[in-house]
């Protein structure tokens, strides 16, 4: 941010001084602004295009920061810190503990809660039911010491008696309840009847349970249960001074202080900072998404820096005559730099100001897009737009500091002509004096690029990596371009940069092998530039291609002709075009492999069953009870549970561990032949059942997913032989060996262990849980399983239908992703609009010469037509062939999705793809085609406008 400022300072500065000193280049840039306030319009909306696309970006990072955030007002309110207790019976010790005979320094509240999963059903002719509620009891009045003040449990009076329920509003409007209605909690095989006396909203202390019952009635409920029943759990929530977003310097020595007065009780607890790690999570969430939209976006931001490009390399060449005189007449050449950059910087603060409020929009459609998506896949997370003032002014401040940059080195570029030539419209020439320097800097560049790739210390960056050789290949073009053919040496260097984009993933499998999405990005833009290097000598092939198949009228030729001659105006609007269907092409293929996967994925994960049966900690599902079920015709039972994990064996360092599933087998587990895939298992194993039937029968082996402990950056990429703890109930840690590494864990299994070991270590922190087979219509099946049990709070989840909301979900992120760069494609195709739009000013002479030999008014509109339809099936063919390049080495040569991926042509995807570009840079040339068609001979003629 600090940078942006002051680059914009320094760049709006000096155009701000030339406003009001330079009364001469004042006049002459405001005479071009109003002159063809169209144009400009075109300008302002290009260059606002990638200020809004960098604005979009932050508002959705934004978004998700803050809707995260909130979940620390909506599920936890005043509570900040904690501490599981296990033995309900140790609760009042534990927070006798704590509070100590002097308070802890930031501590301003403790309250000690029970609580369990169990299933509520309404009672009358058609009742409905929730499998799964979360069950609290608790003191309402200490509970609203720990600071509740604002809603929650505010309203929600006394602390409910026998026989009475607090239920938060979301359930109730699940269940279709209000107050006074009559309610049964399925509870360790008991049936409870309740009554509805407060329905509260799901805010602060109110959204850490679902339902709130009179104290002692979980107790007593566990006490007459089944013995296979999980007991409840104690909990003792914390709150810390200050409100709910700004205690977070309190937190570390407040969880120091309260291990310590705890472990000198000598009680076996967990503690975690529960809202801190919220709050963290939304800032890493907020941030990533950030940069994953702005990477993303970077292919449209550049199709707009490409823009201003043209624009003003065709006004310079508009201009030339003019500039001429400016220059015979006294004027320097700093003079006509200063006179653009007056000019651009006035377009550039509009379009940032314009854009960032674009953004704001863009944005919101994201949001809106987003949320539509999970919603369809149930996941719970509700995004509330957000749009943060800072965002807003970095995206303005990105957006206004490139436009400027790109301005600087244009103009500078323009001021390099001769007064001579430009008065009589003549090409520059290269000097000898010019022609060494360029050679001299070409030698550099390939020196520095090599050493990027090949010198000392080189390889340790993906993005330095894939830039050297290309740098070195550029450079040597420059080079060549003295001694040989251009044509030949641009197609050579072209060739060979696409060349090294895509083997680099091969040769560099160590640095490249996951890489982050800004290599994507500039593996893009690196294909493209060799690509627009190749594209932009071809042209007399084309032309001799098209004669050849008979287009050979005036028309055609001219519109073949003049993107030839201006081979740097059509190398950056071919830029334009392929950098964007490049970006929509790669994500058509990952959208369209990750659909095709879905039957895989479930084959590898599943093991050969239908679906997973999870119930009640309070109320298990028996095995007996599904085997007398009709639809099911095989089960398995394990043992399931949330367990603290550590990576790191050292005792002093087991104070934190992280929450991990666990799942504990027996030989029968594999009892149908399969076994979920392994993409990695130890060598004593020939086989994945093997692997599974050994960890079975063992109490040092584990098998994890590629996700284990994800949030633990010590554990990525994890790998057979390495060692994970588990911390068992008594407090001891169980070492285990990593046997398998599977591939795809649907289910969540977690870590797969020995059933004995779970059974002996985390009996009172596990539950059983089944893995069935229906016979018949495996949907059916399972819906009909669903509603059965409702009072073991039974859930069926198939395989196929969580792997069917996986996929859609990522599949609705690469649309949503799709939809974003569209915009890029706005850029390109309003970029092109322009480019015809000055093109015909610029040929007037040429197209009243040629009216009056007699090309008809058709002609003249076809050769624009051509000409627009010329550059942008070559940008959309480029873009095409090298997104399913760069995509089919991602998906065969990378881990990046570390999940195996087929390639495979999204046929229809690209069939629109390429299509609507085309169509829509048609259309843009349509109106200046006409508009040039229209001309009069004697008119067009004129010089003069």
């Amino acid at each position: 941010m600090i940078v942006l400022v002051v680059l914009a300072t320094l760049l709006v500065g000096v155009a701000l001084h030339d406003l009001v000193r330079r009364p001469v280049l004042r006049r002459v840039a405001l005479r071009n602004l109003t002159r063809r306030r169209g144009e400009a319009s075109l300008v302002v909306l290009g260059s606002a295009l990638g200020t809004a696309i960098i604005a979009g970006a932050f508002v959705v990072g934004d978004t998700f920061d803050n809707s995260i955030r909130d979940i620390a007002r909506t599920d936890l309110g005043p509570i900040d810190q904690v501490v599981d207790v296990t033995d309900v019976d140790r609760l009042d010790a534990t927070i006798a503990a704590i509070e100590g005979s002097t308070p802890i320094e930031g501590v301003d509240g403790v309250a000690g809660v029970v609580r369990t999963q169990a299933a509520l059903a309404t009672t009358g002719p058609a009742p409905l039911a929730e499998p799964s509620v979360s069950i609290v009891e608790g003191d309402f009045d200490e509970l609203r010491a720990l600071g509740e003040t604002s809603s929650g449990l505010v309203a929600a009076g006394t602390t409910p008696t026998v026989g009475e329920l607090v239920l938060v509003d979301d359930v109730a409007d699940e269940l279709e309840l209000d107050e006074g209605d009559d309610v049964v909690l399925h509870a360790y095989g008991v049936e409870t009847p309740l009554t509805v006396r407060t329905i509260v909203p799901h805010v602060g202390i109110a959204g850490q349970g679902e339902a709130f019952i009179a104290p002692g009635t979980l107790t007593e409920l566990a006490a007459r249960g089944p013995p296979e029943g999980t007991p409840p759990a104690g909990e003792v929530w914390v709150s810390l001074v200050g409100d709910v977003f700004d205690a977070d310097e309190f937190v570390d020595p407040a969880s120091a202080a309260i291990d310590e007065r705890l472990d000198a009780a000598g009680l076996a607890f967990e503690q975690s900072s529960a809202k801190q790690s919220l709050l963290d999570e939304a800032q890493e969430e907020g941030d990533e998404l950030t940069s994953i939209f702005t990477a993303i976006g970077g292919f449209s931001v550049l199709a707009g820096v490409l823009l201003l490009v043209n624009l003003f390399v065709m006004l310079a060449e508009e201009r030339k005559v003019s500039l001429g005189v400016l220059r015979a007449v006294g004027w320097r050449r700093g003079h006509l730099v200063r006179g653009f950059v007056l000019e651009g910087a006035a377009y550039a603060a509009i379009a940032a100001a314009v854009g960032a409020a674009m953004g704001i929009g863009v944005g919101w459609v994201l949001i809106r897009v987003t949320s539509a998506i999970f919603a369809s896949t149930g996941t719970d997370l509700t995004l509330q737009l957000a749009i943060e003032p800072a965002s807003l002014l970095t995206a303005a401040l990105a957006g206004l500091v490139i436009s400027l940059v790109v301005i600087w080195l244009t103009s500078w570029r323009i001021s390099r002509l001769g007064i001579i030539r430009a008065l009589r419209d003549l090409p520059e020439p290269t000097s000898q004096r010019g022609a060494l320097v360029v050679s001299s800097l070409g030698a550099l560049g390939i020196a520095a690029g090599l050493a990027l790739t090949f010198g000392p210390g080189a390889g340790g960056s993906a993005e330095l990596l894939l830039v050297g050789v290309p740098i070195a290949l550029f450079s040597l073009l420059v080079v060549l371009n003295r001694f040989v053919s251009t044509r030949w040496a641009n197609i050579g260097i072209g060739l060979a940069v696409i060349g090294w984009s895509v083997a680099a993933f091969g040769l560099y499998s160590d640095v490249l092998n996951d890489p982050p999405i800004s290599a994507f990005l500039l593996q893009g833009v690196l294909m493209v530039t060799g690509a627009v290097a190749i594209a932009s000598t071809m042209g007399p092939a084309w032309a001799r291609l098209a004669s050849r198949f008979g287009a050979d009228d005036p028309a055609t030729k001219l519109g073949l002709a003049y993107p030839v001659a201006r081979r740097f105006r059509t190398g950056v609007s071919l830029a334009m075009f392929s950098l964007i269907v490049f970006s929509l092409t790669f994500m058509a293929v990952l959208n369209r492999s990750f659909g095709d996967q879905t039957d895989a994925f479930v084959a590898d994960a599943s093991g050969g069953f239908d679906a997973v049966v999870d119930s009640n900690p309070a109320d298990p599902l028996g095995i007996a009870d599904l085997d007398a079920d009709s639809s099911v015709t095989d089960t398995v039972e394990v043992s399931w549970g949330i367990v603290p994990f550590s990576t790191d064996l050292v005792p002093e360092t087991l104070d934190d561990p992280e929450r991990w599933s666990v799942t504990g087998i027996d030989d029968s587990f594999t009892s149908l032949g399969g076994a979920p895939v392994l993409i990695d298992r130890a060598d004593r194993y020939d086989s994945d059942v093997a692997a599974f039937d050994g960890l079975a029968a063992a109490d040092d082996e584990v098998i994890i997913s590629q996700w284990f402990l994800e949030e633990d950056a010590q554990v990525r990429n994890p790998a057979a032989g390495d060692t994970v703890g588990l911390v068992l109930e008594d407090g001891t840690v169980q070492s285990l060996t990593v046997v398998g590494i599977v591939e795809n864990d649907i289910p969540f299994a977690g870590a797969y262990v020995s059933r004995d070991l779970v059974d002996r270590g985390l009996a009172e922190t596990t539950w059983p849980r089944h893995y069935v087979t229906f016979d018949g219509d495996v949907d059916a099946a399972a819906t009909a399983l669903d509603g059965r049990f409702v009072e073991n709070g039974t859930e069926v989840s198939t395989f196929a239908s969580i792997v069917r909301d996986e996929v859609r979900l990522q599949q609705g992120f690469f649309d949503l992703l799709s939809g974003y760069l569209a915009l890029g494609l706005v850029i390109g195709v309003a970029g092109l609009g322009v480019v015809m739009v000055r093109a015909v000013r610029e040929r007037r002479a040429q197209v009243g010469m040629l009216r009056s030999m007699g090309l008809p008014a058709g002609g003249v509109g076809r050769w624009f037509v051509t000409e627009a339809g010329f550059v942008a099936l070559q940008g959309i063919g480029a873009g095409v062939l090298l997104g399913l390049a760069s995509s089919y080495q991602l998906l065969t040569r990378t881990s990046t999705f570390e999940i195996d991926l087929d390639f495979a042509v999204p046929v229809t995807a690209l069939s629109v793809i390429v299509l609507v570009p085309l169509v829509a840079a048609g259309l843009a040339a349509a109106v200046p085609a006409v508009r040039a068609a229209r001309l009069r001979p004697s008119e067009a003629l004129r010089l003069t406008s």
